[in-house]
């Protein structure tokens, strides 16, 4: 970001010669109180914390709108919900986790959806089981800090 001439090197000859004559006449100029690079760089790390506030806004008011469906659900058995407002059945929580089926399905289909958000719910168990290799995955020095931590 500070450099003389600033220049990107992806390994992708035609991004490369289309970047970098670019970025080589955004240098600062002589008595310029910051780097057009900077400029740039700020701009576009609030344009993408704006697309995420947004999309955190979007995803409570969908729960709340859902929350407000299953207020008249009715337990069938163990975490097993039936709710009059819902037109198909999922899985919902993390902690606690809770099937809600519509009320206009049959026992038999029941049956076979219970056992079929069951399977995606284990499914979603042996992610989590896999998210921190995940996250050593994408930022390894989390893993080698942890590993020279002395117990």
């Amino acid at each position: 970001m500070y450099a003389e001439a600033p220049q990107i090197n992806t390994g992708i000859n035609f991004v490369d010669n289309a970047a970098n004559p670019i970025l080589s006449t955004q240098t600062a100029l002589p008595g310029a109180s910051a780097n057009p690079m900077q400029i740039w760089a700020f701009t576009g790390s609030m344009i993408w914390l704006a697309g995420i506030a947004v999309l955190l806004i979007y995803s409570l008011v969908s729960l709340l709108r859902l929350r407000s469906k299953l207020v008249g659900a009715v337990k069938l058995r163990d975490n097993i919900y039936l709710a009059d407002h819902i037109t198909s059945p999922f899985v919902m929580g993390v902690i606690h986790p809770k099937i809600y089926l519509p009320s206009t399905l049959s026992e038999r289909e029941q049956d076979y959806i219970i056992l079929h958000e069951m399977i995606f719910w284990w499914d979603f168990l042996e992610c989590r089981k896999a998210a921190p290799s995940l996250i050593f995955l994408i930022r390894p020095r989390l893993l080698f800090r942890l590993l020279s931590i002395s117990i």
